[in-house]
């Protein structure tokens, strides 16, 4: 049996896509089961608290394509305060900031890993006390 050669790439692309999309499902699924209200139109995702008052998680991203191996920076705010806050890029943990009293980080760097080129990747971030979470699209290769 013989195989095209893009065939591979093609077939990469959409595990890719599928596996970013569940990640997504995943973070939003927390946010709302801890008392926030999923999305906020924005791209973002809100995230609660697990102590009856809810807050929104935002990230910010410095831009929004970058090729793979290039750095960005994302900043965020919404989370607990002192928090350690997970950041991904597609299922690849890139960054781990801690946030400030205020919940806040400010221009984390982070390196775009490699994935298919033109492919949107989801930046997520998900606090590890609140899990509250938020998310952007990253358009990767451009």
């Amino acid at each position: 049996m013989r195989r095209d050669r893009g065939s591979g790439a093609v077939i990469a692309a959409v595990i890719g896509a599928v596996i970013t999309g569940i990640a997504t499902i995943v973070a939003a699924v927390i946010a709302v089961s801890n008392g926030g209200g999923g999305s906020t139109g924005d791209g973002t995702t809100g995230g609660g608290t697990t102590g009856g008052g809810s807050a929104s998680a935002k990230i910010f991203l410095s831009r929004d394509s970058a090729p793979a191996g290039e750095t960005l920076t994302v900043s965020g705010e919404g989370f607990g305060a002192g928090e350690t806050v997970e950041i991904r890029v597609h299922i690849s943990v890139v960054a781990s900031p801690q946030a400030d009293e205020a919940g806040r980080f400010v221009s984390v760097t982070i390196t775009v890993p490699e994935l298919p080129v033109g492919w949107d990747a989801t930046v997520s971030a998900i606090g590890q006390d609140t899990l509250r979470a938020a998310t952007r699209q990253l358009r990767v290769g451009g």
